[in-house]
């Protein structure tokens, strides 16, 4: 299946009760956790409009775009967006590495009744890295990678 571009305007819109008590349970964490934290051991962390997820999440849904109800946040942090995607009817996953920020979206999601998976674990499959990039994380392929579409590879 290929990645494409889908047109929508996303209006940050009012939320359902529960997604904003999720919304607002996630940002008091989020404030405690980097709190207890200063800058150097804190994980990266790109912050997102929760709303505006939320409306993204709501239009696919209602157009039936997504080919199931599966949903998988890499670097899901607190889960904010697999527990959206949960409360929309979607099967959904959060990936993080680290073991704190796991624990945390886990105790959120049993707080507030939200059926999702929140795995502890790299997103890079085993034998891959990451080096900082222009404007985002590179994939470091292992060397024992070889692309059959590769020109030396013919």
């Amino acid at each position: 299946m290929a990645i494409e571009e889908i047109e929508m305007e996303l209006l940050e819109a009012r939320v359902p009760d529960q997604v904003a008590r999720l919304i607002e349970t996630s940002s008091r964490d989020w404030a405690r956790f980097f709190a207890d934290y200063d800058d150097r051991q804190a994980p990266r962390f790109v912050p997102s409009v929760p709303e505006l997820v939320f409306s993204a999440l709501e239009e696919v849904t209602q157009r039936n775009l997504p080919p199931n109800r599966v949903f998988c946040e890499w670097g899901s942090g607190f889960a904010t967006a697999a527990c959206m995607a949960s409360l929309l009817g979607y099967k959904a996953y959060g990936i993080e590495i680290e073991e704190e920020l796991v624990r945390r979206s886990r105790a959120i999601a049993r707080r507030l009744r939200i059926p999702v998976e929140i795995i502890c674990t790299s997103m890079f499959p085993k034998g891959y890295n990451s080096y900082p990039g222009v404007d985002r994380a590179e994939l470091v392929r292992p060397a024992s990678f070889s692309d059959p579409n590769h020109p030396d590879s013919r």
